[in-house]
């Protein structure tokens, strides 16, 4: 997108920041939201021949050991340096800064309900149930069955580097020429695993439901032949590049007392290569046999605690971690690809006056030309939903894997595989890394 990230610019090589609420008629266009203008500093005002500043932070969080591959530490460091020459007519200024941020969260995430049946056996008779729904929104009589929820653990960790420089030129004390340059590099990697659990629509089983409001809040869900009824084991893996750069060069000329002029040419350039990847699994009855079936004896119990996590059980909590159980269905990548470059020119006119009803005459002229690429693809192997037979489930042994149990409040849900991705890639596509 086009939003900044303002931790990348050093705090040191800033002079001023202004938030421009409104339109404003000496000001480029900006969002909806406004226009922040953010103002480089000076090296030529500074106090003395040079400045030099030095910034380090460390974080810490206590959860990372809750979650497997999570990290503890990060940091933050930044350093910059100003310098003139040249009987105070040359300066440079330089600057960089960097984030080390490692995230971690362990979640329960109740999905939408999004079905309807007849839960509780009071509506009657069916065909006038059908003209009611057809009425009615939701069924009169009929109750809301959620599409089920997920587990999961989350972390990553995200790097950014920036890079400033500015360089200023006052020859005469009436002209100032200043360049300005920053390159941004954001590196981030994310990671969620845990289960996604599918309770299977309007077609399924349910027993000893628990309803408020007309919503099953809990209750003993089989899968039946009409149902999808399914448990997913998640392994999902994000990552993002992004690199900004920009460069601009402001001439500023006080031509006499009264008239000054400003020039501004810009560029900006920005690409982004965002890949979101999942790989999915579920239970089979014997992972070693020839045409492995997906096992469809799935029966799972739960009831909703308001805020506080909820009651769960599984028939199959034994095989989320059996590898003699589980197999690999699906695999999936979708990248995202974005290129924007944007370019602007600037000019300012303004003619001072000795009035006392108008101060000045200003005159302006902008211009900008911007353009923007974005490109998304698509590809997924096998299926989330029971075992292909044209694009088979992978066996999974041991050295792909390792068993991740919860910890803390989470600490009741069942074990399952963690699974190496590149492991499993490797095994499932010999020929090449699909894409």
């Amino acid at each position: 997108s086009r939003s900044i990230e303002f931790d990348q610019y050093p705090s040191e090589l800033i002079s001023s920041a202004a938030v421009y609420k409104s339109p404003k008629a000496s000001l480029i266009e900006g969002g909806v939201a406004g226009t922040v203008e953010l103002e480089t500093a000076s090296p030529l005002s500074i106090d003395g021949d040079y400045k030099f500043s030095v910034n380090a932070r460390g974080m810490f969080n206590d959860r990372a050991k809750e979650v497997s591959d999570a990290e503890e530490f990060g940091h933050r460091f930044s350093v910059s340096y100003q310098t003139k020459f040249l009987d105070d007519t040359l300066g440079i200024a330089l600057g960089y800064a960097r984030l080390f941020q490692p995230s971690v969260s362990t979640q329960f995430i109740g999905l939408a309900y999004n079905a309807e049946a007849d839960v509780d056996g009071k509506v009657g008779d069916i065909d006038n149930v059908s003209a009611t729904c057809l009425a009615t929104d939701p069924c009169a009589g009929f109750e809301k069955i959620s599409e089920g929820f997920e587990m999961q653990h989350q972390g990553g960790k995200e790097t950014r580097d920036g890079y400033m420089a500015a360089i200023e030129w006052a020859p005469t004390d009436n002209f100032t020429l200043k360049t300005d340059l920053f390159l941004s590099q954001f590196d981030s990697q994310e990671f969620a695993r845990g289960f996604r659990v599918k309770l299977g629509g309007n077609q399924v089983s349910i027993t000893n439901p628990v309803i408020s409001n007309n919503h099953v809040i809990g209750g003993t869900f089989n899968r039946t032949s009409g149902s999808f009824t399914r448990v997913e084991l998640v392994n999902d893996d994000n990552q993002d590049k992004d690199q900004v750069f920009s460069a601009g060069i402001k001439a500023s000329w006080q031509a006499t007392d009264e008239l000054s002029m400003v020039f501004d040419v810009s560029l900006s350039k920005a690409e982004s290569n965002f890949r979101n990847g999942l790989l999915w699994s579920l239970v089979g009855e014997d992972a070693a046999a020839a045409n492995p079936q997906f096992d469809e004896n799935i029966s799972i119990s739960y009831l909703l605690n308001g805020l506080d996590l909820p009651d769960l059980a599984f028939n199959q909590a034994g095989a989320f971690s059996d590898t003699s159980r589980v197999m690999v269905s699906k695999y999936g990548i979708y990248p995202y690809e974005n290129k924007d470059e944007l370019k602007a020119y600037r000019f300012d006119l303004k003619y001072e006056l000795d009035n006392p009803f108008l101060s000045s005459f200003e005159f302006g002229l902008r211009y900008s030309d911007r353009e923007y690429n974005n490109d998304r693809s698509v590809y997924e192997y096998g299926n989330d939903s029971a075992f292909s037979v044209s694009q088979p489930p992978l066996r999974l042994t041991p050295d792909m894997v390792s068993v991740v149990g919860w910890k803390g409040e989470y600490g009741y849900f069942p074990d399952y595989l963690s699974i190496d991705l590149d492991s499993a890639l490797n095994a499932w596509f010999p020929s090449g890394v699909p894409q």
